[in-house]
This record gives structure tokens, sequence and C-alpha cells, in this order.
């Protein structure tokens, strides 16, 4: 028998093993490592029993390792996401970046000091310096620093791992003068270095701070005010500064036009008290390509991201029942749609013309497919229909050259539209 374990680990670790375990059992190699990633190889010849208390050993040794890579965390400076050649690392919940990376990407300069030993940053004249170990920040002003920095305890020491200096952001990012906002829906670290430069409260009870970097964040109770195009609010103004918007826990709802026609706004994250998104929400966007729904949200808006061509992927939390007419239509870019169980109704072109889809599945609990919803999608090949759908309307697929195949349950709508439109049927069971 051959059993192989899998740990990730970022410190050397030894197990060792009794004389007499070393006598039963031929351990031909333990802790092989390859770069972060060790390989435990046990090869056993005693009994099962024997083994899986062996192996309850291991991982209560490996328990008070705390430090684990983290390659679904993103972060988005100023907007713009980040790209790393080594993963973010989670130690003692803190996130660790690749200090260069992050750093360039708020303007900043990095150097080493070798006589030190120690990194270097310097953003605008504001120095940083940590070393690597050392759970300490030290912070001053260029050409002041070694005579008047600030010492200051963190609870998470810069480490190297993979070959790459990694610091734990929020400190770094603070004391550089920049904000950070995580994300733990989507796994996102959001950081904004620019000073606040407007602010407007609307009716009832919220507020918009737009900041130099071009971050957005709506505070306060209740839904935002609706808006329409020719009526925007005074922030509009600065329409092309804006390139991520957060909308902070309190807010309830998005009104009508609320972010329609910025121009480079890419990314937007909200919280799980948003409950409705209104119509065209964010339509006419042209740059958005990230989109973190509230897993409140029980409608969305028509036209609400009407003409989003950056959109590349739509993942729709289960609180979600109803889509309107031309929600996600002309999103050129978007290949992959996510529809969670909870979704009833799908409004008329809500799909239409996403020219980059080609397959897509219908959760169980939906009942109607207006007309015309996939019209248009050019690349368009399979879908799937489950029994629950009672009613699709006429032109759902119109304009879709290269529809071929319906999956769907025999007598069911499915099997009725594949017929009329000379598809072929799959039959899956219900």
């Amino acid at each position: 028998m051959i059993l192989r374990l899998r740990f990730v680990l970022y410190s050397h670790a030894y197990i060792p093993l009794h004389k007499k375990q070393k006598k039963r059992k031929k351990v031909l190699s333990c802790l092989i490592k390859r770069d972060i990633l060790y390989h435990i190889y046990i090869y056993s010849e005693g009994a099962m029993k024997k083994t899986v208390l062996f192996l309850i050993f291991i991982i209560l040794a490996l328990g008070c390792i705390s430090a684990y890579a983290a390659s679904d965390v993103r972060v988005i400076v100023n907007g713009e996401g980040v790209i790393f050649d080594q993963p973010p690392v989670i130690e003692n919940g803190r996130t660790l970046v690749p200090v260069r990376a992050v750093t360039e990407a708020m303007d900043a300069e990095v150097t080493w000091d070798g006589n030190r030993k120690a990194i270097v940053i310097n953003r605008g004249g504001v120095m940083v310096s940590m070393n690597i170990g050392v759970p300490y920040i030290f912070t001053g002003t260029e050409g002041q620093f070694a005579d008047s920095y600030k010492k200051v305890p963190i609870d998470t020491a810069p480490a190297i791992y993979g070959g790459r200096t990694l610091l734990p952001i929020r400190a770094v990012v603070e004391a550089l003068g920049g904000s950070v906002y995580w994300s733990e829906k989507n796994r996102t670290v959001y950081v904004m270095t620019g000073y606040l430069m407007l602010e407007q409260k609307t009716a009832p009870n919220i507020t918009w701070l737009l900041y130099s970097d071009g971050t957005m964040i709506v505070s306060g109770i209740g839904a935002t005010s609706s808006y329409t195009t020719e009526r925007r609010p005074d922030w509009h103004t600065q329409k092309e500064r804006i390139h991520c918007v957060i909308i902070e826990s309190g807010v309830t709802g998005i009104g009508d036009y609320a972010f329609a026609s910025l121009p480079n706004l890419s990314s937007v994250v909200m919280s799980n008290t948003v409950t409705t998104i209104g119509n065209r929400a964010f339509s006419a966007c042209p740059k958005l390509w990230d989109v973190s729904f509230s897993e409140a949200t029980t409608s969305i808006g028509a036209h609400a991201f009407y003409d989003c061509h950056a959109l590349t992927s739509v993942f729709l939390p289960a609180s979600v029942k109803t889509i309107g007419e031309y929600a996600f239509a002309g999103c050129s870019q978007l290949a992959s749609v996510q529809l969670s169980e909870g979704l009833v109704t799908i409004d008329r072109c809500a799909f239409s013309s996403n020219t980059s889809l080609t397959e897509i599945t219908l959760p169980s609990t939906l009942k109607t497919i207006r007309s015309s919803c996939f019209s248009k999608c050019s690349a368009l090949r399979v879908v799937t229909i489950p029994a629950s759908v009672t009613n699709i309307e006429t032109g759902v697929f119109n304009a879709c050259p290269k529809m071929q195949t319906i999956y769907g349950v025999p007598g069911t709508e499915a099997e009725r539209v594949a017929s009329e439109k000379r598809y072929t049927f799959v039959s899956i069971e219900s």
C-alpha cells in the first residue's frame, strides 16, 4: 500500500521517527522539498491502523504551521489588477505580497540596503524600511530617516517565499499613506493611494467619497438615489477619474443610472447588504471587467450592465431571482456566465449580443425565459435547460448561427424548442 500526502509548508520542518517505527515501516522518503511544496511519501507494510495513527501524528506535527499559499487572492491597486510571479501568502491571518509588484503600482521606488539587510521603499519622500523576519516597520521622511525614524511593531514580519520578498500589504500601504480594503467574499485586496478630493451627501443617508487615485467609496444606510441621463450626481463631473467603486455595508440598493457611463471604471465590489441593482446602474462602462455581486441581491435591473464590453465573466449568487431586460446585453467579451439556483426569470434580451458566450447551463429553479434572451449570441453552441422551465418565449435563440444542441428532459419546453429549431436534443435525467 502506498499513501501520498501533500502539505504546503513555508518553513523547514523535520518529523522525527521512532526507531521502532523505522523498523516496522519502510520509510523511503520524507519531506522531499520542491520549492515550497513538500511531498510526504509513506510506504507501509504494517496494519492500516498503525498507518492511520502515523498519519495523525504527522498532521498534528504540522498543525503549528500557519502560513499557506493564497493563489486565489487578488490585489487591485487604484482599480488596476496586479500580476504576481509569486502568489500572495496568508500568514497569521495577514496577507503578504511580493514587494516590488505592489509598491511600483503605487509609484514607489524599492531598493535593497545590503548593509542593513533591509528593504527600503520611497514614495514621494515617505520612507519605509523593513527587515526580513523582523516584526517591525520603520517609517520616516527622506533626508531625515536615519535620525528621526519611528519604529512600529507589526504582527507579521516580512519573509522570503519562492525566492521573492513578501511584505504584509496593509502595514506597508498604510505606512506609505495609502489605505486598504479587504473583500473576503471575492478574496480581493483593494489598495487606494490617493487623498480625499470630493465628498457628496445625498438623501436619505448616503455619502459618496471620491479619492484622487480614482477610488469611490459609497457608504450610509439605505439605497442610493436614482438618476436619469439628464440628471446626474454632482460628482459625475469627475467621471473620468473613477476606476474603482466600493459599496460599503449598510447600502441596500444602487439606484438607476447611479454609475452609468463611467469611461474608466474597471472594478466594483458590493457589500452583502445590497439587495437591488437599478436600471442602467452600470451601463456603458466600457472598461468594467471585475464585478463582485452582493450575496443579498434579488434583482438586477434593465440594462444594468448593458454594453460593458470588458466584462468577461459573471457569477450571480443564489439570492438573485430576476434578471431584467438587456441586463447584460452587448457585453461582447462575456464568455462565462454562472447562474445559481434560485433564479426564476430571465427577461427579454438579457444576454443578447454576447458574442463570446459559447455555452450556458440554466439553474433548476428557472421558470421563464423571455423573448430574444440569447439572440445574436453568435458563438453560442450548447444550452442546458432544466425541466423547471415552463415558458420559453419566441426568438430566444434568434441569430445564433452556431447554436446546435439543447440538453433537457424529454416532454418539456427544452425538447419543444429543440424540435422547432431543429437542434440536436440530448436527453438528461429530470
